[in-house]
């Protein structure tokens, strides 16, 4: 006979059955109309049974992912999954890219060559917490403190320990 737990798609945290937000992630684990049946599940040996309410495009979790980082501007807590942090800096990337194609498109036209430029930077000013807050909630899931995210400051040598730390699978811990 199997073991039914719910478990977060998101973060993979398991979740008490009466709550339908994630206390990790803060990903809606289910609506109120929804039964166990559709929730993710955890069998006896512990696979991971994901339902239809998962994301299953690429350009759906990217969203979600982006999303989900975004609705969390100022928490430094909690865990942020490979996952979730990867797909979140792939869209910031992407509207990177994206502006600076606008921008290389209109480049005769100064007025709006000159409007873009300040979009992106102000663009780049609202991510700027966010991203740190995603970096160290990485870190929190790899059972390290937020505070290792400041070794960043040292140049090249900080963003390459970060780089390999980022991209490590995530360890269970209590750390948050």
């Amino acid at each position: 006979m199997s073991r039914v737990a719910l478990k977060c798609y998101g973060c993979g945290a398991p979740i008490a059955l009466n709550l339908t937000v994630c206390e990790y992630c803060g990903a809606i684990v289910k609506d109120s109309d929804q039964t166990l049946s559709d929730s993710v599940k955890l069998d006896a040996n512990e696979e991971f049974i994901k339902n239809d309410t998962s994301p299953e495009s690429f350009f759906e979790k990217l969203k979600l992912n982006f999303l989900l980082g975004w609705s969390h501007y100022f928490d430094f807590g909690g865990k942020a999954t490979r996952e979730q942090y990867w797909f979140y800096i792939l869209a910031i990337v992407l509207i990177y890219l994206f502006g600076l194609l606008l921008e290389a498109m209109f480049q005769d036209t100064l007025l709006l060559n000159d409007m873009i430029a300040v979009l992106l930077v102000a663009t780049y000013l609202a991510l700027i917490i966010p991203t740190v807050a995603i970096g160290v909630r990485r870190l929190h899931d790899i059972n390290k403190s937020g505070w290792w995210y400041l070794i960043s400051l040292i140049p090249l040598v900080g963003s390459l320990v970060l780089l390999y730390w980022f991209v490590q699978p995530s360890k269970s811990s209590s750390h948050s």
